[in-house]
């Protein structure tokens, strides 16, 4: 790979940290990318694997950017993470055998759903007024919902970050800075999961997924602290954007094709 190419794929990755730091959705930028720097002959397999690398770097810095403000409930996010983890491996294994075009039309549906539900609920990602309770049957609704998100990230991946937020501020009252260390955390050990499946069947390029890891770094870095300075309303209409970015591109996709 050529000098340019690889800077280029580098700031797609800076791109995406941001994005992702801030509201998820990140992979809308950094997969076409490498589909494009890397070539049609590239396997999704390896596209995917080497993209988890890079996402997984950034999302570990903006977890720890984000834990400096608002403490990770760990008794909360180490259950849903190891559950994340053990989904995201059968939905690694599952992109080797498959084509990831399966789930675009389930994504196109969900997504819109989230997209409509954000807009029409103005105070949707602020911070509950009181002590959030979330009852036994609610935390195993979101439990089940990150164990197919896992399925999803392994297997796919665009979307499920921001999937991944409107699940923990709707499904455990949360606003969306508070819930974004554990959406991190949960995110990571999914991306992780799929790294290590993909990464021992040859499916990463750690010649290119090591420099967009670091240009990740820098935009998540960047990203978290200007969610965290600017608060839950820029992040909530960040993350509006972007479901209806990643809406529109998977629609696209869908029905006139990639």
């Amino acid at each position: 790979m050529d000098a340019l190419t690889l800077a280029g794929l580098g700031v797609a990755a800076f791109a995406a940290g941001f994005i992702d730091a801030v509201a998820g959705g990140g992979g809308l930028i950094s997969i076409p990318a490498l589909f494009l720097g890397l070539g049609p002959a590239t396997l999704p397999a390896t596209v995917v694997g080497t993209n988890k690398v890079q996402s997984l770097a950034g999302m570990l810095a903006a977890a720890v950017r984000y834990a400096r403000h608002h403490p990770v409930d760990w008794r909360m996010v180490a259950p849903l993470a190891a559950l994340a983890f053990v989904c995201a491996v059968g939905g690694a294994w599952l992109v080797t055998v498959a084509s990831p075009a399966v789930l675009r039309p389930l994504m196109v549906a969900i997504l819109a759903a989230v997209a409509i539900y954000t807009f029409t609920n103005r105070g949707f990602g602020e911070p509950p007024a009181g002590p959030a309770i979330v009852s036994p049957a609610r935390r195993a609704g979101v439990a089940t919902a990150v164990g197919v998100i896992g399925v999803y990230t392994g297997f796919f991946g665009p979307g499920a970050g921001s999937l991944l937020l409107f699940l923990f501020v709707r499904g455990l009252r949360l606003g969306f800075l508070a819930a974004s260390p554990g959406v991190k955390l949960v995110n990571s050990a999914m991306d992780l999961a799929a790294i290590l499946l993909l990464g021992a069947k040859g499916h990463i390029l750690w010649a290119v997924a090591l420099p967009m890891a670091a240009c990740n770094i820098l935009g998540a870095r960047l990203g978290a602290r200007l969610a965290i300075s600017r608060g839950n309303r820029f992040v909530r209409a960040c993350f509006l954007a972007v479901v209806t970015v990643v809406l529109l591109k998977l629609g696209r996709d869908f029905f006139f094709g990639p």
